[in-house]
């Protein structure tokens, strides 16, 4: 990091997200800022507060008090505060029932409205102008995910001299797809005002590099560079895979702490195995779909009734979208059936813990299981797969894995699975459990080599580096 900030001397940074770097919570009565563990703060921070950088980010204009806490920062975080039906239409609406369903692939899942769109068209010019107000020219600008895909080419517009850096948290979908958008073209050029355009992985910058070809067939291409060329400038196109921070899960892991804690929910669940799914509450996570897969496993292999348990944290997401209230309706039935169908004598198929777990206790639940079972039917990353390697310190458990989460360009040493064959699935799980520990343990030290050498930290690096090479090219 500190060769990074030694190119950047002289500049300062920007972040533009969604969410602030931190979120005030109550605790005993008093509001503190509580940070994501593992997260985007924790890898920038460092660079943020030595370069002397800013994070702007949008807030609900109702939590002003609470969120004038971020005040206390060691760095500036400028606060666009939106009314309560600029978030039901940017966010709710156009973010989260347009691009989110449909680059996730499930187009059916959309709701499209105009209004939606007007709307995050505003946010995104007004975040714009929040910006232009407080950086100079020369400054890094990085704007992250989709719900400020038309930022890059406003800013652009507004002030030339920026140098822009985008990069996309979830999926890009491919072009017959994308075309569905009724504002398919200015999205596109939204991201073409950056300088340097990041993806998770290959697929997804060829599939933007696709839809570019196939609606703007006169922009010119060059595949050995991967650059894009448009109104005299490059905008340059790369896949950077975001990781965890592994030393953070690793150490912790290892503490006296999560040791204890790891003990007493083994004796807890009382079963010699445990499999392990951690998930926001999501459609695209296949929550409902796994659990037909573990029905499926018990059905097809009941030799394992009473011997495993099967934990299903789910995190509540977007709770005020009707989608996902009936998808939280459809996932409790479908447990308390399983429930019913398997359950005796004290022992349970599947546990479900609806809620956030404290990091050191998703630690002790990482440690704990016998196999992670992380197959969503479609994902951006996937970083609970890679979660779940860095905390695995004896070089044990088993990885299942969806071949439709990006993760799985990488992890090519878990076992993967197509999530929509609930039998392949199952298949799966005995093979997990009755693989030899030489096999598992050659596994997961691949794996975990793998995510040590490519942390967070490593990601933060590699995109900086081929920024400052976008910008002088």
């Amino acid at each position: 990091m500190g060769k990074i900030a030694d190119q950047f001397r002289g500049r300062s940074i920007a972040i533009i997200a969604n969410k602030p770097p931190m979120t005030p919570v109550k605790r005993d009565d008093l509001s503190v800022l509580e940070r994501s563990v593992g997260g985007l703060t924790a890898a920038l921070e460092p660079l943020i507060r030595e370069l002397d950088g800013k994070w702007f980010c949008t807030t609900p204009q109702s939590k002003r008090e609470e969120n004038s806490l971020l005040d206390d920062l060691p760095y500036k975080v400028f606060r666009l505060e939106l009314l309560a039906s600029e978030i039901s239409c940017y966010y709710e609406g156009y973010s989260n029932k347009q691009l989110w369903p449909l680059f996730h692939y499930f187009p059916s899942m959309c709701v499209f409205d105009e209004q939606d769109w007007a709307v995050y068209r505003s946010v995104n010019e007004k975040m714009a102008d929040l910006i232009l107000q407080n950086v100079k020219d020369g400054d890094f600008i990085w704007v992250h995910d989709y719900h400020f895909l038309l930022l890059p080419c406003i800013l652009r517009k507004k002030n030339p001299n920026l140098k822009i850096g985008f990069f996309l948290h979830i999926p890009f979908p491919n072009q017959e797809l994308f075309r569905l958008l009724a504002n398919r073209e200015e999205l596109l050029l939204g991201l073409l005002g950056a300088d340097l355009i990041g993806f998770h992985t290959t697929s997804y910058a060829n599939h933007f590099k696709d839809c570019i070809r196939k609606l703007f067939p006169k922009i010119q291409q060059n595949p050995d560079s991967n650059t894009l060329t448009f109104h005299g400038r490059k905008a340059h196109i790369k896949e950077f895979p975001i990781s965890v921070d592994f030393e953070q899960f690793n150490q912790t892991a290892a503490t006296e702490k999560v040791q204890k804690k790891c003990n007493e929910l083994r004796i807890a669940y009382g079963s010699e195995l445990i499999g392990l799914s951690v998930d926001r509450v999501d459609y695209s996570k296949g929550h409902v779909e796994r659990l037909l897969a573990i029905e499926q496993f018990f059905d097809t292999y009941p030799e394992y009734i009473k011997k495993i348990t099967f934990i299903q944290i789910s995190v509540p997401t977007r709770t005020n979208i009707k989608t996902y209230q009936e998808l939280k309706k459809e996932l409790d039935e479908t447990t308390g059936r399983i429930e019913g169908k398997f359950s005796s004598n004290g022992w349970s198929p599947v546990h479900y813990i609806y809620r956030t777990l404290p990091f050191e206790e998703l630690v002790a639940y990482y440690l704990l299981s016998d196999i992670a079972l992380v197959v969503p039917l479609r994902d951006g990353m996937n970083l609970v797969a890679k979660e779940y390697i860095a905390s695995r310190i004896h070089n044990n458990g088993v990885l299942i894995l969806s071949e439709f989460a990006g993760a799985a360009e990488e992890l090519t040493n878990a076992l993967l699975v197509n999530p929509y064959q609930k039998d392949l699935v199952a298949k799966a799980i005995k093979k997990a459990l009755d693989m030899h520990l030489e096999e598992k343990t050659s596994r997961m030290r691949s794996l975990r080599e793998q995510v040590k050498t490519h942390d967070v930290h490593q990601w933060v690096d590699n995109y900086f580096t081929s920024f400052l090479d976008a910008i002088d090219t």
